[in-house]
């Protein structure tokens, strides 16, 4: 974190640039209709809450573009009195549903799985969603990796790595099927450092990292910067949503 930022647009461009989402300030400002960031409190509240908060959910999952932008307003309100986002109690959600176009949105939050099949915030894209893959299941999670198994589709093959010379025979047997890994913080079997390693090296994984906390993935977007558009998913995500942010 800068902790010397100055101004409103530092401390943006700093939260941006550490959850790897920077053109997202771009993409808000022109949905917008800005060339620069409103300069009335109350319009760059409304703008973060509003356009920014938007154009994050299309790079990460809605928990953490929430987070994100309340990390701005409490930091932009110590700087100069920006109003804070008001505290919610336990049980009140704190992910609306996302403004995107496209269709509803069940209740993320309350646990509720959502309804598309390949959101478009998830790693496969859907002109790939015919191809053969591979899916690297990187954890112990025996509910993750039983929905996995469930849920690929017939060509893909799922791995589930249990040791590092699992996860490289696999990356080398790919041959330029779509690779698409989950990293599951919370439950690992192999090191983190060569399995992030091993990823690095590879042409182009997609990779989901799943209960790292923030100060981990800091560390490694600045040992391996390409682990920066990896995407981030906090542990108030649920397997079966990891499952449907791979593709299934």
């Amino acid at each position: 974190m800068v902790e010397d930022a100055t101004s409103e647009e530092a401390i943006i461009e700093d939260a941006l640039a550490r959850a790897g989402a920077v053109e997202a300030r771009g993409e808000a400002l022109a949905s917008a209709g800005l060339s620069a960031l409103p300069t009335e409190l109350d319009a760059l509240v409304g703008f973060l809450e509003g356009e920014l908060l938007e154009a994050l959910v299309g790079r990460v999952h809605p928990v953490t573009a929430r987070r994100i932008v309340d990390e701005i307003l409490e930091r932009a309100h110590h700087h100069s009195g920006v109003r804070a986002r008001p505290e919610v109690g336990p049980d009140t959600p704190t992910v609306p549903p996302p403004p995107m176009a496209g269709g509803a949105y069940d209740a993320l939050a309350s646990g509720e799985v959502h309804t598309r099949t390949t959101p478009t915030w998830g790693l496969r894209p859907a002109a790939e969603s015919a191809l053969p893959a591979m899916w690297l299941i990187v954890s112990h999670d025996e509910e993750l990796l039983a929905l996995a198994r469930d849920g690929a589709p017939a060509d893909t093959e799922l791995v589930e790595v249990a040791s590092i010379d699992t996860l490289e025979g696999a990356l080398a047997r790919s041959d330029g099927a779509p690779v698409f890994a989950v990293i599951d913080a919370g439950a690992l079997p192999v090191p983190i450092d060569r399995v992030v390693t091993c990823l690095a090296l590879h042409p182009a994984p997609r990779v989901l990292v799943w209960r790292m906390d923030e100060a981990e993935r800091r560390r490694w977007i600045t040992s391996v910067p390409v682990s920066r558009t990896w995407l981030p998913c906090e542990a108030e995500v649920t397997p079966a949503e990891i499952v449907q942010l791979l593709g299934a």
